[in-house]
């Protein structure tokens, strides 16, 4: 768990789930700086591992290098994109020079909290939600075909959930030459609990489920984590799980 100053407080956690040898999620928090990064690798032989920790690790980097805080939110978004889009070059690049991970690639949340906003910036299924006031709130839209047809009316949110193509998904890092992350703004406040997490999260764990452990009175971040942690692995913890934790406790302006 870290602090950026008195404003943020932050927790990063990952586990393999029950099921799965390897661990192909990666996470990043940068309380310096106010930025999370989470993604959920897919693709053979570790590629789903490398394309993951590739694109925490060299985004980290890039977004390290700005200061947000001086950006009007148009301007900020913008730069996320680009610093998104050139990560998923190299990533692209890496699985056409390399035949061992060919064809990987990697899901993609992003956070970036500066001047009371928070920057949000995501590719496949991970998602960002924000609890306020007792209201869970989901802040992505997962990029699936599943998620299409619930938009345009066609199936439910149950029935999706029980489909076998659930996790099939039409946005993500590293899988074609151009990415295009859905990137929106949103006003912060203090009390404000944020949740990023992979889809090893909310496969296992409902949204009612996950905003009553959010809500769970007198809980320090990690305890909170542990307990979303181990509901999704007793619920069967079919895959990776990952979740970042973010808790606005006070004001941060320019």
């Amino acid at each position: 768990m870290r602090k950026l100053g008195k404003a943020l407080e932050m927790l990063a956690v990952t586990d393999t789930g029950l099921l799965r040898e390897n661990n192909e999620d990666a996470v990043s928090v940068h309380p310096d700086k106010g930025i999370v990064l989470l993604a959920d690798g897919m693709g053979g032989c570790n590629a789903g591992e490398v394309a993951s920790n590739m694109a925490v690790a060299l985004l980290s980097r890039k977004l390290d290098r700005v200061n947000l805080t001086r950006l009007e939110p148009e301007k900020a978004l913008q730069t996320i994109t680009k610093g998104i889009e050139a990560t998923n070059a190299v990533i692209y690049q890496t699985s056409i020079d390399q035949l061992k991970y060919a064809g990987m690639g990697t899901t993609l949340v992003v956070g970036c909290f500066a001047n009371n906003r928070l920057y949000v910036a995501h590719l496949g299924d991970s998602r960002a939600y924000r609890l306020h006031a007792g209201q869970l709130k989901r802040l992505t839209r997962d990029h699936t075909p599943m998620q299409d047809m619930i938009d345009a009316g066609l199936i439910t949110e149950e029935i999706a959930h029980r489909s076998y193509g659930k996790h099939l998904i039409n946005r993500a890092m590293g899988i074609s030459a151009q990415a295009s992350p859905e990137c929106h703004v949103h006003d912060v406040a203090v009390g404000d609990l944020y949740l990023f997490c992979s889809d090893g999260l909310t496969d296992m764990v409902d949204d009612a489920e996950i905003a009553a452990i959010l809500q769970t009175p007198d809980c320090r971040l990690f305890e909170i984590g542990e307990r979303l942690m181990r509901q999704a692995n007793g619920n069967g913890g079919l895959d990776n799980i990952s979740l970042i934790l973010v808790r606005v406790i006070a004001p941060f302006p320019t």
